[in-house]
């Protein structure tokens, strides 16, 4: 543990020592409290679950920085955080030595970004806190501030009719903190998210965030950045409504979260949103180089840390597939032909498609996001070039949706199914469940290895708020 006064920590999980493995930095968001103290069991249930996979724990060591928020500025934590990984080279030659993995949620992403941009190392005499990094994950980070998080400007734009709810938000959710007041101010929308939220800064220039549009302004590290933002609601499924208006004595934080949800949307047409950062801020939609991002459906801006469950495998996962890239190992539950970290091999596949194998089949639940781009899971069978039958439900009478598009890479082409196999798709629905099935032919197994992938499949209206889960088996023929 190393303290940096009154303010910050920076606390190892394990008393192990760090020898070759990655440290892999946590950094929580602002706890708006009157306290402000720090907030490290939000990453509870992310560091639980990563216990359960085997190359975690031999190829990175977690360390959490926790922080007083509301003191003082993102920035001035920023240069804290640096102080601290300063410390910490000086106390343990092995870390010196080591590039370092960084995960932030909410705000805790613009304090890395800070110590990334801001910040020298070795009492600012060394590299940026950018050339340290392998990798920045941000999960639900306002990069372009939120404009809930504005004063005047917004009072003015939300208008009368709903100047009472956006006081009402004030109160359940910042706590009676001022818009002026650390480190809301620093959450404030910048210039770019305030072309769309069309704020009046000409009016209320007080409101604008000159620091956000600095630090955005020029982005060396951008490569290096994964966002992963949340999203509450869609534009045609507003789950539950607003119902903190009929319990304001004790409102749940989902509640609020729903609430506010509803008036992102309802004052900047902003339908994709966690409850607190609207999507066009989670992101980086100008990103030169081509950020790595994914919006997580049915999730709220706590549920980006902390999952939907204590085993949120596809969150979880998500974050472990980005840590992937930097750890080379063997995985032993497919005969050692996953090769994590190595993009050229043909074993190296994405965390979020594993699928478990057993003595002649495989599994796998999984989670495919509408999106417009290919999703794959990767099935590992004991035998190669032997025929197999694949069969994979989803939820629903799906039967005959021209909608679902099913792949399988055959020598490195995507072949839809359909085509591959025009007579031999079956379909059935089962206790309410579609369960598809066909005959994958010998020549399609190789290296012990099938590819499924499903393409751009759009949800009914009714179903958005909870992206599609498949259920895939691969059993001998």
């Amino acid at each position: 543990m190393y303290l940096n006064g009154p303010l910050a920590c920076f606390t190892a999980d394990d008393a192990t020592p760090l020898a070759g493995r990655i440290p892999n930095v946590l950094v929580p968001g602002l706890n708006l409290d009157s306290s402000g103290s720090p907030l490290p069991e939000m990453w509870d249930n992310f560091v639980a679950y990563g216990t359960t996979v085997p190359w975690v724990a031999e190829k990175f060591k977690t360390y959490r920085v926790t922080y007083y928020s509301n003191l003082i500025s993102v920035s001035n934590i920023g240069r804290i955080l640096a102080e601290l990984v300063d410390d910490m080279d000086a106390l343990d030659p092995s870390f010196a030595q080591q590039k370092i993995f960084v995960n932030g949620h909410s705000m805790g992403g613009l304090v890395a970004r800070s110590f990334m941009q801001e910040w020298r190392l070795q009492g600012g005499r060394g590299l940026a806190g950018g050339e340290r990094v392998l990798r920045l994950v941000t999960l639900a980070t306002p990069h372009h501030g939120t404009p809930l998080a504005n004063g005047p400007s917004r009072d003015a734009s939300a208008g009368p009719l709903l100047g009472s709810v956006i006081n009402l938000f004030d109160y359940l959710f910042f706590n009676g903190y001022s818009w002026s007041s650390y480190n809301r101010y620093d959450l404030h929308a910048d210039s770019y998210l305030n072309s769309i939220a069309n704020l009046d800064y000409s009016r209320f220039p007080q409101d604008a965030n000159v620091w956000l549009d600095h630090l955005n302004a020029q982005n060396p590290y951008e490569q290096k950045i994964s966002t992963y933002g949340g999203s509450i609601h869609t534009r045609d499924n507003w789950s539950g409504g607003c119902d903190v208006l009929d319990n304001v004595d004790s409102p749940t934080l989902s509640d609020v979260l729903d609430c506010s949800a509803l008036l992102i949307n309802g004052l900047y047409n902003v339908w994709l949103n966690d409850g607190i950062v609207p999507y066009n801020s989670t992101f980086f939609p100008d990103c030169v180089f081509g950020c790595n991002n994914e919006v997580f459906f049915g999730y709220n801006h706590n549920q980006m840390v902390q999952g939907l469950a204590l085993d949120d495998s596809y969150l979880f996962n998500a974050i472990l597939s980005d840590m992937s890239e930097y750890a080379s190992v063997g995985d032993n539950r497919f005969g050692a032909l996953v090769t994590m970290g190595d993009l050229t091999s043909e074993a190296f596949h994405n965390l979020r498609g594993w699928a478990e194998t057993g003595q002649d089949s495989a599994k796998a639940v999984f989670r495919n996001q509408p999106t417009e781009q290919l999703a794959y899971v990767d099935l590992f069978v004991p035998r190669a070039g032997v025929p197999y039958t694949l069969s994979f439900k989803r939820g629903g009478n799906t039967c005959g949706d021209v909608n679902f598009y099913a792949y399988v890479t055959i020598d490195g082409t995507d072949v839809p199914t359909d085509l591959l196999y025009p007579d031999v798709l079956h379909c059935q629905v089962v206790g309410g469940d579609s369960v598809y099935q066909f005959q994958v032919p010998s020549y399609a197994i190789k290296k012990n290895k099938v590819r499924l992938g499903f393409l751009g499949w759009q949800p009914a209206p009714a179903s958005r708020l909870t992206a599609p889960m498949y259920y895939v088996r691969l059993d001998p023929a």
